[in-house]
């Protein structure tokens, strides 16, 4: 087993590239060319910390599974709309996923990021987009972070009920009278949703 490092100049399409090895010597491995797969990484028009909050999240719904029907509302604080292609939804974990396509969040409005676009299987949430699976909500403690280049935008640490909700079937919801970057950080300034939604999980994605 080995790890590359390297910088492929950007923005790049999905795609492979093949790499050539080489020993401790810097003599080239006889046969040892290795394809890479390489993902999407589109142009971003970064913004500064703070322009876009999250709002609300549903970590651990009822009506369906999970891998179905979590998803995170982001809102844009500012005064002009912001497009999150090439930002990054991850946590402090594993969980990385690139948006790969164009989503703008209106100006002073909201967008929905989900597991499942599929308003029939998700439990009846409009998702304006959806990171397919490949990024998912511990029930337990966890972190949804917005990032752009190396400049965290915002995040959120919620803690398995110790400050924040703990809700099963419903989503933590951000006070309205909170939402900025630095009063989202404090749990007592979410609640649990109480508005049913869909398929009878409660919450409030706009």
């Amino acid at each position: 087993n080995f790890f590359i490092n390297g910088t492929i100049p950007g923005p790049t399409m999905s795609g492979s590239v093949m790499v050539n090895v080489r020993d401790v010597n810097n003599v080239e491995c006889t046969g040892m060319k290795v394809t890479l797969t390489i993902p999407d990484c589109p142009i971003a028009n970064c913004v500064n910390p703070g322009d876009l909050i999250i709002t609300e999240f549903i970590q651990n719904p009822s009506s369906v599974s999970d891998s179905n029907g979590e998803w995170v509302e982001i809102y844009n604080t500012t005064g002009a709309p912001i497009d999150l292609q090439g930002f990054v939804l991850r946590d402090d974990d594993f969980d990385s996923h690139i948006i790969t396509s164009s989503v703008v969040v209106p100006a002073s409005g909201f967008v929905v990021l989900g597991n499942n676009a599929d308003f029939a299987t998700n439990g009846g949430v409009n998702v304006d987009y959806d990171y397919n699976g490949n990024w998912f909500l511990s029930n337990g403690s966890d972190e949804v972070i917005i990032e752009c280049g190396v400049v965290e935008i915002d995040r959120v640490n919620y803690d398995n009920g110790a400050t924040f909700p703990d809700p099963n079937g419903a989503s933590m919801s951000l006070d309205p009278g909170s939402f900025n970057a630095m009063a989202n950080d404090n749990g007592s300034n979410w609640c649990e949703a109480s508005s049913v939604y869909g398929d009878g999980d409660r919450g409030t994605p706009s």
